[in-house]
């Protein structure tokens, strides 16, 4: 049932298709030393990412204390161009585990609204210690990026997709997004093989742009005194290009 479902939906939107795109991405802070490289295989360009223990972000806030870790590693590309929040748009990828995604909130995909002071995303797709897992907005109200840090994110977790499961196995993702309406809400289908793993209502931050993130982000740990304290095993992932498809 679920794959006819899923038919009926692609052969819609096929149907009402207004532009399809290889998403152009840049680097939007500078990466950690050999944590970005250009991987050919059959004539596709992949990006491989990787971190290592104690790898930190450059972006602004990533040397800092936040969200229950001591500071944030990090290696990301941006979209340029915006998503067309007016549009039905469909996301597609895949990315393959060559080593790692087994430690707290490894994430590699986010839907992030900026404006020209700070960002902040809407929607986050990672591996949570080794389970599929994501984190999206979903309030209405919030007015206020303050407010928003103060934990209106929720998360869904399946147990049967698994980090470990898939190594050195292409996953193929599909994320289908409705328009969004003028309140800022919108709806979120995330597929996994053609499996739908998660839908959800989302909230996007009103008169912001909507970008694309590929990117591997996660929490680090801060070394004890007198003890080796907690340390991130290394994480390093193949990631396609992502295609973008708009619809009516």
């Amino acid at each position: 049932m679920k794959k006819i479902i899923l038919f009926i939906i692609t052969s819609f939107l096929f149907s009402q298709i207004v532009n399809s795109k290889v998403v152009s991405l840049y680097v939007s802070c500078k990466a950690p030393k050999g944590s970005l490289k250009t991987v050919k295989i059959d004539d596709i360009k992949y990006k491989q990412f990787s971190l290592k223990d104690k790898q930190k972000g450059n972006c602004s806030k990533d040397r800092m204390a936040r969200s229950g870790a001591p500071y944030w590693e990090r290696v990301e590309l941006i979209q340029r161009g915006n998503i067309n929040k007016k549009r039905i748009n469909e996301i597609t990828f895949k990315i393959k585990i060559l080593e790692g995604m087994v430690e707290d909130r490894e994430t590699f995909f986010q839907l992030e609204n900026l404006n020209d002071e700070r960002s902040y995303p809407s929607f986050m797709l990672k591996f949570d210690e080794t389970f599929i897992n994501i984190e999206y907005l979903k309030c209405i109200k919030c007015t206020s990026a303050k407010y928003l840090n103060l934990g209106v994110r929720s998360e869904q977790r399946t147990g049967y997709i698994k980090s470990t499961n898939y190594y050195n196995k292409w996953i193929n993702f599909k994320i289908i997004m409705s328009k969004i309406d003028n309140k800022g809400m919108g709806n979120i289908k995330t597929f996994v093989d053609d499996k739908l793993i998660f839908d959800v209502e989302v909230f996007y931050i009103k008169n912001q742009r909507l970008k694309i993130k590929q990117d591997l982000y996660r929490p680090g740990h801060k070394y004890g005194k007198g003890s080796p304290g907690k340390i991130n095993k290394t994480t390093t992932i193949l990631y396609s290009p992502i295609e973008l498809n708009s619809y009516k």
